[in-house]
């Protein structure tokens, strides 16, 4: 392979000679730096794209943080950008210079959202790691705080919600919120809750609570949660209450199950679809959230691999 020189009408440079030595813009990832953008080359298009899974990220940049924002505009995630968490014997339980790196992670949730700026909102959490008391709020700005599970990542919340919006906009992937006491994920005051491959489990204080937020919540299990009381509403796998004409509320490809008090609560309308909804105690949907289950669990109802 040669050096090429050719820049197409709209613009895009093909400096890499393909097959048959025609000029293309990429043949390898390696060729893709022009965009962040764009980290991946197609080989269909010989074209730079933007990534779609972590492990194209992870070939490019390495393991840490190997992640692709493709939530956001596609670009392989940058260790500077990203706030470890870890439970090990040498995380950090408070912030300062340095910490949060993957050799010196926090230990638990609260101390990470300290480290948030403007250049360093995406939150990575490897293995189990305690919530303790804290709220994700807008802070440097109203930027998408993005959450991402690896490692079997988990937030155990105790005592605590496991994860708890006031006002703020966040997107959490590959996560299990267990073990809380408290509604595992609240999502309150005008926030934005994006869950997609999650897993709510096993929280005796009820699933997800959203209150006056928007939720987009897709591909996700909400199981073996509750029973819970808010305000004069028993529930157990999710309730939403207070939501404006406007708010965005999106679930799909979604499971609930198996939770200890209704498995879907609705104080209005929601747009749910291929929602599979059993064995909730008392019922499994509410009228007033206006959506049919599907059945069976399959590639088409409920929550996916």
């Amino acid at each position: 392979m040669g050096i090429g020189g050719l820049t197409d009408a709209s613009g895009i440079a093909k400096p890499v000679c393909g097959r048959g030595d025609a000029c293309v813009e990429c043949v390898s990832d390696s060729d893709c730096t022009a965009d962040p953008a764009k980290p991946v080359c197609d080989p269909a298009t010989n074209a730079c794209t933007r990534c779609s899974t972590d492990a194209q990220c992870a070939a490019k940049l390495g393991a840490d943080p190997g992640v692709c924002m493709s939530h956001q505009d596609g670009r392989c995630a940058t260790v500077t950008e990203a706030i470890f968490l870890q439970d090990t014997a040498r995380c950090a339980t408070a912030a300062g210079d340095n910490i949060g790196s993957p050799d010196l992670p926090f230990c638990s949730v609260r101390p990470a959202l300290v480290a948030l700026s403007s250049d360093r909102r995406l939150i990575i959490i490897r293995g189990t790691v305690q919530a303790t008391n804290y709220v994700v709020q807008p802070v440097a700005g109203s930027a998408q705080i993005t959450f991402v599970g690896q490692q079997s990542g988990a937030i155990a919340g105790g005592a605590f919600s496991a994860l708890a919006i006031d006002g703020a906009a966040v997107f959490a992937r590959d996560l299990t919120f267990k073990l809380s006491s408290a509604p595992a994920v609240i999502a309150k005051n005008a926030g934005v809750l994006s869950l997609q491959h999650v897993i709510v489990d096993n929280n005796p204080g009820g699933g997800v609570l959203v209150d006056g937020a928007g939720f987009e919540i897709r591909n996700t299990s909400i199981t073996r949660n509750g029973p819970a009381t808010t305000g004069p509403t028993t529930w157990g796998g999710m309730l939403v209450q207070n939501l404006s004409a406007l708010t965005l509320r999106a679930i799909d490809l979604v499971t609930i199950q198996n939770n200890g008090g209704p498995g879907l609560s609705c104080s209005d309308r929601i747009d749910g679809t291929r929602l599979l909804a059993s064995d909730n105690a008392a019922s499994n949907i509410g009228i007033t959230c206006q959506v049919t289950p599907c059945s069976p669990a399959g590639p088409a109802c409920g929550a996916q691999p």
